[in-house]
């Protein structure tokens, strides 16, 4: 019977993140507490070693978020990442159907929206998963492909899934965005300061800070966007819409320097004049495993 393999994936302290230079300019200019980066890192490094004695002799792979790649999820298991909801948009990027355990590292200092467990919760969780007992989560996710030529040109590559959010905008945030907006029943020419796509589970963040007004369950395969600052001289049609289930949306670039970024700044992609981005649903949701 082959060993099961898991793959423990980590952050990096913001204290360790910042350079020495780095770190001494904030504290000078009083945008930075020392003691309080010192007690997060602190905090996350106990949450780390509490996960390797909860996963004891087990076969296991470490990496950290930011250097994972595909080959990390060859023959593997189950992934646990500890830290926050950035360590799961960093893995979750590379997951298709592998469930994941989710880890908040701080959570007193941390929201935590897509992390399910605190570290002492760890040891109880695996030996349900272990037992085959484990409880799930799917979260929907998105996908966005990029195609030449309005749509009708070759494809220039499949973004990796979309779990919260996806920015479309100017690369330059002072500059205004020029596209075309389609849903497939209607399309508009629009000048604006982009567009906000989300998942359901995205509907709490950035997309709501921009004034989409509606909250749906993170469960909901939902494919949700809105409009960034629009500037029209007559009524637009197409400033926000929600499809549940996705039916497809697709942003023209129709000026140069527009780009996509996806879930925060995990993943960026520029547009060249005329691409494309056809979103829709993807075809795996990402498997959270709730506490044991």
């Amino acid at each position: 019977m082959r060993r099961q393999h898991i793959l423990l994936v980590t952050k990096q302290s913001t204290r360790d993140r910042l350079g020495q230079d780095d770190m001494q300019r904030l504290v000078s200019a009083g945008v930075a507490d020392p003691q309080r980066l010192e007690a997060a890192h602190r905090q996350h490094q106990e949450a780390v070693d509490q996960v390797r004695s909860a996963i004891g002799a087990a076969l296991v792979t470490e990496a950290w978020v930011g250097h994972i790649t595909p080959d990390h999820l060859k023959n593997i298991d189950l992934v646990i990442c500890v830290g926050g909801d950035g360590t799961v948009f960093g893995v979750q990027r590379w997951i298709a159907e592998t469930p994941l355990i989710s880890v908040n590292s701080d959570p007193e200092r941390s929201v935590g929206h897509f992390t399910r467990l605190r570290a002492n919760q760890v040891a109880a969780t695996l030996e349900a998963w272990r037992a085959g007992h484990s409880q799930e989560q799917a979260l929907p996710r998105l996908a966005a492909r990029i195609l030449d030529q309005a749509g009708r040109g070759p494809l220039l590559m499949d973004t990796h899934p979309i779990l919260n959010d996806c920015l479309f905008t100017n690369h330059n945030p002072a500059e205004m965005s020029r596209y075309v907006i389609d849903t497939g029943e209607d399309q508009e020419l629009h000048y604006s300061s982009g567009v906000w796509v989300a998942t359901a589970a995205g509907s709490t963040a950035a997309i709501a800070s921009a004034g989409f007004g509606t909250t749906y369950d993170p469960a909901e395969a939902a494919l949700l966007f809105h409009v960034r600052e629009p500037f029209s001289n007559s009524p637009l049609h197409l400033n926000s819409g929600s499809q549940c289930p996705p039916q497809g949306l697709s942003l023209t670039a129709a000026i140069p320097g527009m780009q996509i970024s996806i879930d925060g700044a995990h993943s960026a992609h520029a547009l060249p004049p005329g691409a494309q981005v056809q979103f829709r649903a993807h075809p795996t949701a990402l498997r959270l495993i709730l506490p044991g």
